[in-house]
């Protein structure tokens, strides 16, 4: 009998103010019912340099982040400079309308992201499902994307280290993970492309040093071919 696959849970982080902590609850539990990793920071804290980097730490571990929209999340310092983050860190965004909000006034970082629902606010008994399958679009390509992206953060964090590049196949893979990028799916992270380049240079040096070792060793057998029959030329004349 086959063993059986286990599928890694997607990994969701929760964005939202405090003032919707209920319906940020509510949703945490349907999630994580369904099989979603969904982490949530349920601390009401003043923002400091500390927080700052834990926040940091959960939008980079996550597949997914899903905003909760409101009039209280557009109005939060901390909810903003999460988007932020979540651009820089090239996560795919997922904004949830919970509340009444004008949505000629949401943040510069959505772009032309789509808001769920697309018209009103999300009731989890009509739009739940909706959620749920926009989450599970393109969940292998994201998967991938956080597993290099740590691989990345690993290899900066040990000074770009030659002994954590990607092997050859690990590489092709990669590549070709990326070249087969969903069109909604946000592109690689600047540090994993530079984890692909590193890796491509280094793997094109090696290339070239086999290369190069493979013409010496050539070169030299056809020097001592051409020794050996020197004399027996000069034998037979």
């Amino acid at each position: 009998m086959a063993a059986e696959q286990t599928v890694e849970k997607l990994k969701v982080f929760i964005s939202y103010s405090r003032r919707d902590s209920t319906a940020a609850d509510t949703l945490v539990e349907a999630l994580a019912a369904h099989g979603f990793e969904v982490t949530i920071d349920r601390r009401d804290l003043p923002f400091g340099e500390k927080w700052q980097a834990e926040l940091a730490e959960f939008i980079r571990l996550s597949d997914t982040v899903v905003w909760l929209v409101s009039n209280a999340s557009i109005q939060s310092k901390w909810v903003n400079w999460e988007l932020d983050e979540v651009a820089r860190r090239n996560k795919r965004l997922v904004p949830v309308m919970i509340a009444e909000t004008a949505r000629d006034g949401l943040p510069r970082q959505l772009g032309e992201i789509h808001i769920l629902p697309a018209d009103g606010v999300f009731e989890p008994s009509r739009d739940f499902d909706d959620l749920v399958r926009v989450l599970e679009t393109d969940r292998a390509w994201l998967k991938e994307a956080s597993r290099l992206q740590d691989r990345a953060h690993e290899w900066l964090s040990k000074t770009r280290s030659s002994a954590l590049l990607l092997s050859r196949g690990a590489l092709s893979d990669a590549e070709r993970w990326k070249d087969r990028r969903p069109t909604k799916a946000p592109a690689p992270a600047p540090e994993v492309m530079d984890l692909l380049l590193a890796s491509r240079q280094a793997a094109t040096r090696r290339q070239r040093w086999w290369l190069g070792g493979s013409l010496s060793t050539m070169a030299g057998a056809l020097a001592l071919a051409g020794f050996a029959y020197l004399p027996s030329v000069e034998a037979e004349q």
